[in-house]
């Protein structure tokens, strides 16, 4: 028995000679749960260098990270240097999705410019949600940019309200359009001295055209235009000077005075532009456009 008991201890004392052993070949028996370290291991390291990282079960593949504390738990990506890059992905085409429907916020936290975008330029990126959508900044909030060739708010028809609380600023291109045809629905600057432009033929002729509009933003009392409809039957209306002879132009009134110019023209009946916006009388009462006559 002597023996035995001796044996056992030079088991014993060869084990904790060697400290602590690392199983590779961990496995857990059927129907038990496995753990892995205890919440005072100081750290765990799963090393995949030679393969896969493997996680699933029969019917629920799901891996959960559970703090042991009240603290949030952090899911963090770290390589051999810092800082580092972190990619979630998945094979195929398959979907990744964050968040599920009880999720209250989803927060996306950087230290500078952050992309959301399709990798091929005819994808679209949509965001989606049954309650509100809300874009916050402490600065300038971003729609588009110089290659966008539309921006579409789009509502419930005659149910739904775009409301905008604020100003609104319809900002002018930074040079002027060449001399010739304007865009229809467009904001047009001008700038310099004398400069003529063109209505195209046929923007205010059938049904379709009512609510086509221009608008011409002089930059200042040196900048003289004249606009023309490139269709002889298109009448000019405008506030203080009434309706002009079919196929006249439409001409600024050179002043001395240092206030800018404006005017919108809004296609309102077949062949008849409206003055709808913009000035139409100078700052010194005197009217801003007259009859040009026949086009030129």
């Amino acid at each position: 028995m002597r023996k035995y008991i001796l044996a056992g201890l030079l088991v014993l004392f060869a084990s904790l000679a060697m400290g602590p052993q690392m199983n590779t070949n961990a496995r857990c028996s059927t129907g038990q749960d496995c753990s892995i370290g205890s919440n005072t291991a100081s750290g765990i390291t799963l090393d995949t260098s030679n393969g896969d990282f493997n996680e699933g079960g029969v019917t629920a593949d799901t891996a959960t990270m559970t703090a042991t504390t009240t603290n949030t738990a952090v899911f963090q990506g770290a390589d051999a240097a810092s800082p580092a890059s972190t990619t979630f992905d998945t094979t195929g085409a398959g979907a990744i999705v964050l968040g599920s429907a009880d999720v209250t916020t989803l927060t996306l936290t950087n230290n500078g410019a952050m992309a959301l975008g399709a990798a091929a330029t005819t994808d679209s990126v949509t965001i989606n949600s049954a309650g509100a959508i809300t874009l916050e900044a402490t600065g300038a909030i971003n729609i588009g940019d110089a290659s966008a060739t539309s921006v579409i708010v789009t509502t419930d028809g005659l149910n739904g309200v775009v409301t905008i609380d604020g100003s609104v600023l319809a900002q002018v291109p930074a040079a002027s359009v060449a001399t010739g045809a304007i865009a229809i629905n467009g904001i047009t600057l001008a700038t310099g001295t004398t400069t003529d432009y063109d209505i195209p033929d046929g923007a205010c002729n059938a049904a379709a055209d009512i609510g086509n509009w221009v608008t011409i933003v002089m930059e200042d009392a040196s900048t003289v235009i004249s606009i023309t409809s490139d269709d002889a039957s298109n009448i000019f209306n405008v506030h203080g000077l009434g309706a002009l002879t079919a196929g006249d132009e439409l001409d600024s009134v050179s002043h001395s005075l240092t206030e800018g110019l404006s005017i919108t023209l809004t296609c309102l009946t077949s062949d008849n532009w409206w003055s709808t916006g913009g000035q139409t009388i100078h700052t010194d009462g005197t009217i801003a456009w007259a009859d040009g006559g026949t086009a030129d």
